[in-house]
């Protein structure tokens, strides 16, 4: 997180680039493991390099055939359950052509089973089994048990008892914790005993590094990116689906069936979408995987930002939830509006400050998944509102989730039915 910051100078304030505050080791710390998004500054600059290849716009156009793969077997999936009208809120029989699914549990086999692939070129097998794998309930119950680490680690003397308390207090939180660090790390193991030269993975690059990582270096690394790859996106799709009303959903579905082909719903194709990419901005702003930021801490010698002198030692940071959901940022700000982020949108919207809006950070710590996110998004959308009409059935807002670093998604329910101008998916 890199910002401008100004410090008293003879003659006046100078503005100066800070180059990035410490993480809060109270938060950072809380995971159990050691990774990029909490890494010293030379740590972060050894990881990034590592991983940067993997995740540039060249990497992803190869691995697009794969992204492609499994969201070809959620639309079989999909499919199946509008030809067998099923109803999985009720467990009873819609009416022919149709059926009601949770969306929200189709997008985490997608983008669990793409980022399996992705870490470790092994697929979590959420989607052919239609079933939610172990370790995603794991990652659940990991978070949750994190945040209750760091909300003990701010208070003296608690911080002194915190394993203690979590183990005596939370038993199977504490346990379900430790068996999703045993299953992380065991997977990464498994992979890197594959010596398969030809397999384009993160843990393939994370191994090639030079000079080489430790195996806990590489096994932390995967283990962020496969939270972050998946739970994340599969967050913001959610936040769409569950934002979206009628008028976006007709605007963003004809827009996406201007493309006539389904085997043309590709990246190339689908970037070029305005609205489409519109909707998934509005998507990061309202439903942001982040909501309370990253916090950092400022150096014992205190530093002016925005204008305000910080002692040192405070805990400081930019809460995307608070800032993209503020009257003072954004125009009519809880309300879900696409056409606000168009590049020629309504000139109401004109006063919007964009300069908040960040939403995969910025400076030398942005979000190095960013264009994945991207591609997952993109295609996820674009094979959905292609192939079906969808009706959202839900109706709870969704800032009345909870949150644990991110966001406890709730089920989403909608109805999806064929076009009568649309055959079966490929």
């Amino acid at each position: 997180m890199s910002f401008r910051i100004s410090m008293r100078m003879r003659g006046g304030i100078s503005t100066v680039l800070n180059k990035g505050f410490p993480k809060n080791n109270i938060i950072s710390g809380a995971q159990g493991y050691v990774s990029i998004i909490d890494a010293n500054n030379s740590d972060h600059t050894i990881y990034r390099k590592a991983l940067k290849p993997c995740f540039s716009a060249k990497s992803i156009r190869k691995q697009e055939a794969a992204f492609r793969k499994h969201i070809n077997i959620l639309m079989q999936r999909l499919w199946e359950n509008v030809q067998y009208r099923k109803d999985e809120r009720n467990d009873i029989n819609c009416v022919e052509g149709h059926s009601v699914v949770d969306i929200v549990k189709w997008l985490n086999f997608f983008t669990f089973d793409a980022t399996g692939d992705f870490v470790y070129s092994e697929s979590y097998g959420c989607l052919s089994e239609q079933a939610y794998h172990p370790w995603i309930n794991l990652i659940l119950n990991h978070l949750s048990a994190s945040s209750l680490l760091i909300i003990l680690r701010f208070y003296t003397p608690l911080d002194q008892f915190v394993n203690w308390a979590i183990d005596k207090c939370f038993p199977t939180l504490s346990a379900q914790k430790e068996m999703f660090m045993k299953e992380a790390f065991h997977k990464g193991e498994r992979r890197m005993q594959n010596d398969n030269s030809q397999l384009f993975d993160v843990i393939s690059l994370l191994q090639r590094q030079d000079p080489p990582l430790s195996k806990t270096q590489i096994q932390g690394n995967a283990t962020l990116v496969s939270i972050a790859g998946s739970e994340t996106t599969a967050t913001v799709l959610a936040s769409i689906f569950c934002y979206m009303n009628p008028g976006v959903i007709a605007k963003l579905t004809a827009e996406i069936r201007s493309i006539r082909q389904q085997h043309d719903l590709t990246l190339s194709n689908l970037e070029k979408l305005p609205f489409l990419t519109a909707t998934i901005l509005e998507g990061l702003r309202l439903g942001n995987p982040l909501p309370t930021g990253l916090p950092r801490v400022v150096p014992p010698e205190g530093a002016w930002i925005c204008g305000q002198w910080v002692t040192g030692g405070t805990i400081v940071g930019v809460s995307q939830l608070a800032g993209y959901h503020s009257k003072n940022n954004f125009l009519r700000p809880e309300e879900f509006l696409p056409e606000r982020l168009l590049a020629n949108g309504p000139r109401k919207f004109s006063h919007d400050n964009r300069d908040i809006f960040r939403p995969f950070f910025t400076g030398s710590r942005s979000c190095l998944g960013q264009n994945v996110a991207w591609a997952q998004m993109r295609l996820a959308l674009g094979h959905i509102l292609w192939t079906f009409d969808m009706k959202s059935l839900s109706t709870f807002h969704w800032q009345d989730q909870r949150s644990y670093y991110l966001w406890h998604k709730e089920p989403w329910w909608v109805e999806l039915s064929l076009p009568s101008t649309h055959n079966r998916p490929m």
